[in-house]
């Protein structure tokens, strides 16, 4: 045999040889993604669940079938429920054979808990006690409540103070709002109010009627609250003070008569209060104006005269005056 035919043999054994040895372990990529993957069976969770049932019929008081009950069961740690169809009738599987206590909830009976077995054939359940017609939580008895605003003097004749639940009204201790209005010393009564816990709010005559401003919780605090019926009198101070002072022309030093004063409530963090703004009041001949009351914080307070405008910011602390300097 010639070499140059040898040669050309000799190299197609060779890649035989290469070929059988890559078949015989396949690379990863080679597999055939076109097919779904071989299926495998997941091991069935064990539910520890029993295979005895409790079957039987649910009647009421007056000895007649009940539909609709609700039947609940806890064994091993394992709750399971049921209903009565229209017949009073039930199958609740599941369980496994002995003791169990049910818990049955029917229209218009009290529930009940009921001791029976499993296993052993069909049970009656039988509930003995209905709701009485004429049940119903006791009413608390309203009683008064007296009090008054310490306002060191100040004539509180015309403001109103009112009364808000803080409790939801389908909860026990949730009163009734009220409104009543002060005498000239800040006294006040509620005849024959409702117990419960309240939020309590002194409004100026201006608002009355309304939830705001608060005399008492100041702008940004937190509001009174209390709970009636209370010992004695409920004595509240006033939260609230003025911004007052004397406006002057500050190029001739004369006094500015007849310009605009406002104050603007602020938050904590210096914007304007989305709540309102209180009535604006006009300086007098000598110049003098007053902002009063004002519930306790912090004020954007601005001058109008003419085309000239003046602002400060300045702080009203309760039973306080402040003075903005212009």
């Amino acid at each position: 045999m010639r070499v140059t035919t040898l040669i050309p043999l000799l190299a197609l054994v060779a890649m035989a040889i290469v070929l059988a040895l890559a078949s015989r372990d396949a690379p990863p990529l080679a597999a055939d993604f076109g097919r779904p993957p071989q299926e495998h069976e997941l091991p069935t969770p064990e539910l520890d669940l029993g295979e005895a049932e409790l079957v039987g019929t649910v009647y009421g008081a007056d000895g007649k079938p009940v539909e609709g009950a609700s039947l609940f069961v806890v064994q091993r740690g394992r709750p399971l429920w049921t209903f009565t169809d229209r017949h009073g009738a039930f199958v609740l599987g599941g369980l496994r054979e002995g003791p169990v206590e049910v818990s049955v909830h029917a229209p218009e009976q009290m529930a009940t808990t009921i001791a029976t077995r499993v296993g052993v054939g069909p049970v009656s359940l039988r509930l003995t006690e209905p709701i009485p017609q004429d049940f119903h939580l006791p009413d608390p008895e309203p009683s008064d409540l007296t009090g008054w605003i310490v306002a060191d003097g100040r004539d509180l004749g015309g403001f109103e103070v009112a009364l808000t639940p803080t409790r939801p009204a389908d909860l026990p201790g949730s009163g009734i709002p009220r409104r009543t209005i002060c005498d000239g010393e800040g006294h006040f009564q509620f005849d024959a109010l409702t117990p419960g816990d309240y939020q309590v709010i002194l409004l100026p005559p201006w608002a009355r009627g309304g939830s705001w401003p608060d005399l008492l919780g100041g702008l940004n605090g937190p509001p009174i609250r209390f709970s009636h019926p209370l010992s004695g009198p409920l004595q509240i101070p006033l939260g609230s003070g003025s911004v007052a002072g004397t406006a002057f022309d500050q190029a001739h030093g004369e006094v500015l008569s007849g310009a605009l004063v406002v104050a603007l409530p602020l938050t904590g963090s210096g914007e304007a209060l989305a709540s309102g703004r209180f009535p604006p009041v006009r300086t007098d001949a000598g110049g003098a104006y007053r902002l009063d009351p004002l519930p306790a914080g912090r004020y954007r307070v601005i001058l109008t005269a003419g085309e000239e405008v003046r602002e400060r910011e300045v702080e009203v602390r309760p039973r306080e005056t402040t003075d903005p300097g212009f």
